[in-house]
């Protein structure tokens, strides 16, 4: 292929450009955002970085998980089978046929002295 004709470096710059909206991203997360805030705004760039959607999200509040934000319409079946993923994220299969993927993200704890 010839360089700068598409093809290799169209999907080269395309990736660049992704990868650069991540750490955009990633940079907003880190300015003193609360929980729900940060949650957001990863729901909200989630479709300028893929083909992808938001279906739920959802914040641990007492040790059970709180759908956000809180206002949403329950899903209960949705809401039982992500209660039930462990930290690693995993496939959901939806009736119907509908498939997701859940990601959990965690953060870590600050230490004093950092």
């Amino acid at each position: 292929m010839t360089a700068g004709i598409g093809g290799v470096d169209g999907w080269a710059r395309t990736q660049l450009s992704n990868l650069y909206g991540v750490f955009v991203l990633s940079m907003k997360m880190f300015g003193g955002r609360d929980a729900a805030k940060i949650l957001a705004l990863a729901a909200t760039a989630v479709p300028s970085l893929g083909p992808c959607t938001v279906a739920a999200t959802y914040l641990v509040a007492g040790g059970a998980l709180e759908r956000q934000p809180s206002d949403r319409p329950p899903d209960a079946e949705l809401d039982r089978i992500v209660s039930q993923i462990d930290e690693h994220g995993s496939g959901v299969a939806l009736p119907g046929g509908t498939w997701r993927w859940a990601f959990p993200l965690r953060s870590r704890p600050v230490s004093p002295a950092a």
